[in-house]
């Protein structure tokens, strides 16, 4: 059962990240991140498979509020890395997704594209509609390009 209590406290950190945003005072919300990536950091000693990508991607919220971009990138992409290798679907998914939020940010359209997509096709192998329709109505190339892709397939198949 301890495991819980780092799920619970990787949330709680989202959380945080979040309400920061939109929030003047950001210190508070800044030092509990800092408190759950603490925790965090600790669970990962003790379980590298199930909370290093969680760890991860906190450090890589807490990274892009504080303007550090280059070290934000390469956090994510642990996250990415170390959720795909724990096979924890749906936190898989969320690190993309957060990626291709922070990208979006920096105005980065194609790999936030990219990483939106690729959250969305891990969510519906996760089973995820409420998901994937959040991400097709807040981004809706996806369904576009999705088409897209399915036509050019169709072509290829006929073609040959």
């Amino acid at each position: 059962g301890f495991i819980f209590q780092y799920i619970h406290i990787f949330y709680r950190g989202l959380t945080a990240i979040a309400l920061s945003r939109n929030e003047n005072d950001k210190r508070k919300y800044a030092a509990a991140v800092k408190a759950c990536i603490k925790v965090l950091k600790i669970g990962r000693k003790k379980s590298p498979l199930n909370l290093s990508h969680q760890s991860y991607l906190l450090e890589a919220e807490l990274a892009v509020t504080k303007k550090r971009y280059a070290f934000a990138e390469r956090l994510f992409m642990l996250s990415i890395e170390h959720a795909a290798s724990a096979g924890i679907l749906h936190e898989h998914a969320l690190a993309h997704e957060r990626f291709g939020f922070y990208y979006m940010m920096r105005n980065n359209h194609e790999a936030a594209y990219e990483q939106i997509r690729v959250a969305r096709d891990l969510y519906a192998k996760w089973g995820s509609k409420a998901k994937i329709d959040f991400l097709s109505k807040k981004f809706p190339h996806l369904r576009e390009k999705q088409r897209d892709h399915r036509e050019m397939i169709e072509l290829r198949r006929h073609s040959t």
